[in-house]
């Protein structure tokens, strides 16, 4: 039974089923959560009068249904200070690191093809590099992770699953070295696909039952690729196998239930699933990520851990990093960096007019500059849009804009 409380009782520990205002004016995606962190506490504090609060739940949530998702509490504080480095000075060697990325990965797939191992060390300090450019600001990498092609789906999903597992661990406030294990995971998981047969790889439409079962076999095909690779750390292999599992025991290969699937193996599940939802494919139109998480946060408990799903709805926030927005005003946007303190306003290029009219070269703005009375309306984002919405090629847009000093680019403040 909900108890309506003034703000000012409000603890850490409590479980809030409701605010006092609607979710979109809040930092929260989604409203019912254990409050976990004295941030969660304060937010909540400064945003609300009263909230509504179930004792019930956060009683059961004690119990281990919320759990804490990291064991250094200070790390994790740590991790939500403002960024090392800014947006405009990251995206350069970001770039950088994907395209390096990319070509490593194709060369990697090709020498699986031809029956060759895979040098762990190689991709330890690949993903090292990743992993200090996310520390200093995870949006750049985030931002690039919208780059997709049909063509190169795996290399693509490969290195974006590999991306946000990397952000999303710094946001649970994991060491460094946990990080490169983690992004190791992410970025082998799908090798297994190789030895699977490319007709079933790439068909349009609907696999037979008797297709699903090969494509399942990637899994223990990519488990076998590792083992008998070089430096490969144990929880490398045991993510390629256990990726798709699910916490109701109906995943595979194993059927494995929540409590039998390893910490790392249910991060990259997660992601998986939501990098492959959001991505455009041959038999598939792709959805928002907006959409994705609010489909993904339906599914908790039945096919993902709650707890690391609520969190990483809170790492991506209301409008994540590359995300189609719609102002106002009428104008459009993508989302290209999310300041930790102004989730609800963050910096965008505006790539549409009011008119739908493309702007040549498209604006930078930063909406938590616009807090003013006048601009209120104008300036605040109104609903986010499908990746391309109004004809809008969002890699297109990023190739050409981003090499250039995203201050310059017809900025407005």
């Amino acid at each position: 039974m909900r108890q309506k409380i003034d703000i000012s009782e409000l603890k850490t520990g409590m479980y809030v089923c409701d605010l006092d205002r609607p979710w979109l004016e809040s930092p929260f995606l989604f409203q019912g959560f254990l409050i976990n962190s004295d941030t969660e506490l304060s937010e909540l504090k400064e945003l609300c009068e009263f909230v509504y609060i179930d004792p019930e739940r956060a009683a059961s949530a004690g119990k281990g249904a919320h759990r804490p998702l990291s064991e250094n509490a200070a790390a994790a504080d740590s991790a939500q200070r403002p960024y090392i480095r800014k947006f405009e000075d990251e995206i350069r060697p970001a770039r950088e690191l994907r395209n390096e990325a990319t070509t490593y990965m194709e060369k990697m797939f090709r020498d699986i093809r031809a029956g060759k191992g895979i040098d762990g060390k190689q991709v330890q300090k690949m993903v090292a590099g990743m992993v200090a450019s996310i520390l200093r600001n995870p949006d750049a990498l985030v931002l690039l992770s919208n780059l997709r092609d049909h063509d190169e789906y795996s290399v693509a999903h490969s290195i974006n699953v590999c991306t946000l597992c990397l952000a999303f661990g710094r946001y649970l406030g994991l060491p460094a070295h946990e990080l490169t294990e983690l992004g190791m995971g992410g970025l082998l998981h799908d090798v297994g696909e190789i030895r699977v047969s490319t007709n079933i790889m790439r068909k349009e439409g609907l696999l037979s039952k008797e297709e699903a079962l090969l494509m399942q076999t990637h899994t223990t095909h990519g488990a076998d690729i590792l083992r008998n690779s070089t430096a490969i750390p144990p929880s490398t292999i045991s993510i390629a196998l256990a990726h798709h599992e699910r916490s109701n025991g109906q995943g595979y290969p194993k059927g494995l239930f929540e409590k039998d699937i390893d910490y790392y193996s249910r991060i990259v599940g997660m992601i998986d699933v939501y990098d492959s939802v959001t991505s455009s494919h041959t038999y598939r139109h792709c959805i928002s990520s907006t959409e994705a998480l609010k489909n993904m946060y339906n599914w908790r408990d039945n096919l993902f851990d709650a707890s690391l799903i609520e969190s990483f709805i809170q790492c991506l926030g209301i409008y994540p990093v590359g995300s189609v927005v719609e102002l106002g005003n009428g104008e459009v946007g993508i989302v290209i960096s999310v300041s930790l303190d102004q989730r609800l306003q963050p910096k965008l290029m505006l790539v549409r007019n009011s008119d739908k009219k493309a702007y040549m070269p498209p604006k930078i703005i930063n909406l938590a500059q616009h807090t003013a009375i006048e601009y209120s309306s104008k300036y605040e984002i109104n609903k986010v849009l499908e990746p391309d919405a109004y004809g809008i090629d969002l890699k297109s847009y990023l190739l050409r804009e981003l090499p250039l000093e995203a201050g310059v680019v017809g900025q407005v403040f």
